[in-house]
């Protein structure tokens, strides 16, 4: 019987099963930790986007804030330095603005634990001090100039600015949160400096205003405030031609482009004309009205604009939440898919293959325990050698078959001599046939009957014996 010396490569390992269960494992662990790897990436982009979206709502509330008290601080400026009790159309305008301002900003404050820590303590004390001075700006705007707090002017640009100022330094601590170089963030800084040339053309216009309001001729300093607070919005506009380049937004640097050219060749010349005419000390050919009037489309335009660039921001951002919500959905019913398919494919390894394998190698280790072979490591080792004993087994039988084959059949015997006939014919000794046809041989005695019946003489004492 043959018997296995030289071992496989598999026969020193583990079981085929056993193997075959832990790469159906290791697969399907591996698929699931890739596509959770995956899942916890598109979480962490969606908690970005989410962030993002909501933050780029309370940039959006901050600038509109921004832009209505810069409204409420020129024309509340102008009023004050007219000689008349303020206007019905002034006062529904600074009801109005103050209103929307309001609005805005309390919607920040009353969810601002949904922000970033950006620093909001400032604006909302400086708010607080701007409601202080809007109640002596309604009691003043009533009087006529010469009951009026003189320093109130003064006081209350003062506030405006600081609430302006540091509403303008929380949307900048915004949009450090926000990734660098993203569309979001190049379309929020376009609205930080579309409200910042916001602030300075209000400023400049207020300036203006105020001193056309009281006949005044302007002195060096103030002149030096225009030019410098002019200086200003041109590079601002530069900054802005430059960020609506960038973003390839067509109806954005069409709308940047229309509002630069009414503000520099619109209304800049009839700013000028009022200056020249206070500086040359006659009276101006420009009405108040008609100034205040001309400004609105440019810091107006300059707002939209502003608006613009905010509900973009708004969008864009709500865009990308949305695309990594849906990628975090896609994912996650992938997930369970790999899942669900993994626990299928180890069932039905277990069922189909590795229960059919135990039965085939309870079988193998049945032969090998009864051809006395050597254990082998698995199942085609022991199937190897179980192969081999067979194979030994099977020429034995034949061997033993062939002589079997041999004695069978019908075999002529003479009654008399008890003598045999050959295939060919001859007769021969029984002995003689069937030590020919076989491996045995003969030796010759007496049984107890013949020797009873040849030797009765001494037949007891040969049988005792």
């Amino acid at each position: 019987m043959k018997i296995l010396n030289n071992k496989t490569f598999l026969s020193s390992r583990a079981s085929i099963r056993t193997v075959l269960l832990i790469v159906v494992i290791m697969l399907g662990s591996w698929s699931l930790i890739c596509s959770f790897q995956r899942m916890g990436g598109n979480l962490s982009d969606y908690s970005r986007s989410r962030n993002l979206s909501i933050w780029a709502g309370f940039g959006t509330r901050l600038l509109t804030a921004a832009q209505h008290f810069a409204y409420e601080r020129g024309r509340t400026a102008v009023v004050l330095c007219s000689f008349d009790r303020i206007s019905q159309k002034n006062r529904m305008f600074l009801d109005n603005r103050r209103k929307l301002a309001d609005a805005a900003l309390t919607s920040v404050f009353e969810k601002v634990e949904e922000l970033p820590e950006i620093g909001y303590s400032d604006a909302l004390k400086n708010w607080n001090i701007l409601k202080e001075i809007r109640q002596q700006v309604d009691r003043d705007s009533a009087l006529l100039s010469a009951s009026r707090d003189p320093y109130l002017p003064g006081k209350w640009v003062h506030a405006a600015n600081n609430l302006i100022m540091s509403i303008q330094q929380l949307i900048q601590n915004l949009v450090g949160y926000f990734p660098p170089g993203g569309i979001t963030t190049r379309l929020t800084l376009l609205g930080s400096s579309a409200l910042e040339l916001r602030i300075s053309a209000g400023m400049e216009a207020n300036l203006i205003a105020q001193a056309l309001s009281a006949h005044k001729i302007p002195e060096q300093e103030f002149m030096q405030s225009v030019y410098k607070l002019r200086g200003k919005e041109n590079r601002l506009w530069n900054e802005i031609d430059r960020l609506a380049s960038y973003l390839k937004m067509t109806s954005l640097q069409n709308m940047a482009s229309e509002v630069k050219r009414h503000h520099v060749f619109e209304f800049r010349p009839i700013q000028d004309q009022v200056l020249k005419n206070l500086q040359s000390g006659r009276k101006s050919s420009v009405l108040i009205e008609k100034l205040t009037d001309a400004s609105l489309p440019v810091l107006d335009g300059i707002s939209n604009l502003t608006t613009f660039t905010a509900e973009n921001t708004v969008k864009i951002a709500e865009e990308g939440m949305i695309r990594s919500r849906n990628k975090l959905v896609i994912n996650s019913v992938w997930s369970f898919l790999i899942f669900l398919f993994s626990v299928m494919a180890v069932i039905y390894v277990v069922r189909f293959i590795v229960k059919p394998l135990e039965q085939i190698d309870a079988k193998l280790r049945r032969i090998g325990a009864l051809s006395k072979i050597e254990e082998s490591g698995n199942e085609i080792s022991r199937l190897d050698a179980s192969t081999d004993a067979l194979e030994n087994a099977l020429n034995e039988l034949q061997k033993a078959l062939a002589n079997v084959k041999k004695l069978s059949g019908l075999l002529p015997m003479c009654s008399n001599c008890k003598k045999v006939r050959d295939d060919k014919g001859y007769w021969q000794q029984v002995e003689e046939y069937v030590s020919q046809h076989s491996d045995t041989t003969f030796s010759h005695g007496l049984c107890p009957d013949c020797i009873i019946k040849l030797y009765p003489d001494i037949a007891d004492e040969i049988l005792k014996k």
